[in-house]
């Protein structure tokens, strides 16, 4: 069974994941024991105290599918990461849920369950934003973007020189396997390489199979669990890499999304959630272009 307009087929991911009707951002002192901290050393930082973002208490719990096919959820966790604030973090956790950092760390659930960091929330957000961008150099064969985010180091070797490649810093491969010259293909070839990587990093050990349900009609249909929102939101561009779906900038936000068809140029309204009361309190993009527009045409009407 395959949603309509979706890259994704969603019965291989049953998977529901939970949404609160409010969340506070709190500042709590470090749970992780003194003695224990040098194993979390670049995971989680090692102050004394962190803000968190946690729901409230007494609040609403809802239960949602992330992976339905209608939301493409890294788009909207890179959004974050392009301008990162309080508020729209908790705008992110209305619609979403947290990410689910208790989850996604095995080992933290007991410090972090229910409560995701705030700069984990930031960190994911901007990598999120970094990787789609990425991806969509590729796509678009964008070489002067990634030639100004990619340093290629020469080094002489016993069979040869030899390149180390380097995107944002990050070391691509783990030993120099490319020979000059850095041509067009092999800054293709390196960058994709490097986001394969990374979603593969977010994913490896984090999921379950089994079998998912029993449907109406005595099917038993196969599942895959995940650990954490974040996850699903990895399990989802996982597929859009791997079938090489388009990724487009809207043309009023300037945000990336997954167009259902070719002619789309502004992202979609976002679903109301299942099971909640929050609805997108913007008119879509789309409406919006239409709008703005309109207006500019009116006021050069006016002034002619």
């Amino acid at each position: 069974m395959k949603m309509q307009g979706s890259p994704w087929e969603f019965n291989e991911y049953l998977f529901t994941w939970p949404v609160h009707s409010d969340y506070e951002i709190i500042e709590i002192r470090n749970p992780i024991p003194e003695n224990e901290r040098m194993y979390w050393e670049g995971v989680i930082p090692l102050t004394d105290t962190l803000e968190v973002i946690r729901p409230c208490r007494g609040t609403k719990e809802s239960l949602w599918n992330p992976l339905n096919g209608k939301t493409f959820l890294l788009t909207e966790l890179a959004k974050l990461g392009e301008g990162f604030n309080k508020k729209e973090v908790i705008n992110f956790a209305l619609r979403f849920g947290i990410l689910g950092i208790a989850g996604h760390w095995h080992g933290l659930e007991t410090y972090f369950l229910n409560r995701d960091p705030l700069v984990f929330f930031e960190h994911e957000a901007k990598q999120a934003a970094r990787l789609l961008r990425l991806y969509q150099a590729v796509q678009e064969r964008n070489l002067e973007d990634l030639q100004k985010r990619i340093e290629a180091i020469f080094f002489n070797t016993s069979e040869g020189a030899m390149v180390n490649i380097f995107i944002d810093g990050t070391n691509i491969y783990d030993w120099p396997i490319v020979k000059p010259p850095v041509t067009e293909e092999i800054l293709l070839r390196a960058t994709l390489f490097y986001v394969c990587k990374e979603t593969n990093t977010r994913l490896e050990g984090r999921l379950t199979m089994g079998c998912a349900a029993v449907t109406s009609d005595f099917m038993v249909l196969p599942g895959v669990k995940c650990d954490s929102l974040l996850t699903a939101a990895y399990i989802q561009f996982r597929d859009i890499v791997t079938k090489s779906h388009v990724l487009k900038r809207c043309k009023h936000c300037g945000a990336l999304f997954v167009p259902s068809k070719a002619s789309q140029v502004c992202c979609p309204r976002l679903p109301t959630i299942p099971g909640t009361n929050i609805l997108e309190d913007k008119p879509a993009c789309a409406n919006r272009a239409y709008v703005r527009k309109h207006r500019k045409k009116q006021k050069e009407k006016e002034e002619s």
